[in-house]
């Protein structure tokens, strides 16, 4: 729904620009977790240091239904931005998408866990830094977590291609392309989306 996408990213933009470690991107953490919890999602929020930033990851979690499987499922985006911009794009239009996703599927249940994942620290510096993704990756691997396949979304607030704004572009490693697959089984099973 616009109307919503759109709420979500106007109220993120009123906290203006929200370097990571700024009280912005506080507020702004602090946002997406309230929406979370409303959503009745269990909520944590994950801090993390890279010298001398201290930010935080809002992670919210919808449990599957099938407790005999510890498999999950991981949407992310990242709520930080730039110093100079107030990130509606990059990547308020992200968290809006993630939130709006967590909105409907928490009315629902699904066999398998579905965490949502919000990141500070993307733009911390040259790209290979990233301390928030970096912290949440290697948190999720010292803990064991059995991540299926995890889909980020990032500056998503356009689209160039001949398709107009009804265009899904995936890019993916060699060993996950049955997600595009299955993404495109399900867009022909509902069409409502194109993918290139």
């Amino acid at each position: 729904n616009k109307t919503i996408l759109d709420s979500y990213v106007k109220y993120l933009i009123s906290f203006g620009s929200r370097p990571a470690g700024s009280k912005a991107c506080q507020l702004a953490g602090a946002y997406i977790a309230s929406k979370f919890s409303g959503f009745g999602l269990d909520v944590s929020v994950d801090n993390w240091t890279f010298f001398p930033v201290r930010s935080q990851n809002i992670v919210a979690t919808l449990h599957g239904s099938d407790t005999s499987s510890d498999a999950e499922f991981l949407l992310s985006a990242h709520y930080d931005t730039r110093r100079a911009s107030i990130g509606a794009n990059d990547d308020a239009s992200g968290i809006a998408t993630i939130l709006a996703i967590a909105q409907i599927c928490s009315q629902h249940y699904f066999n398998y866990t579905i965490r949502f994942v919000a990141l500070s620290g993307e733009e911390c510096g040259l790209c290979t830094d990233m301390p928030g993704s970096r912290d949440y990756a290697r948190k999720a691997y010292d803990r064991g977590d059995n991540i299926v396949a995890c889909f980020d979304l990032d500056v998503i607030g356009f689209c160039e291609t001949e398709f107009g704004s009804r265009a899904v572009r995936v890019y993916t490693p060699i060993r996950a392309t049955w997600v595009p697959l299955t993404m495109q089984q399900v867009c022909d099973d509902y069409p409502i989306l194109n993918m290139t």
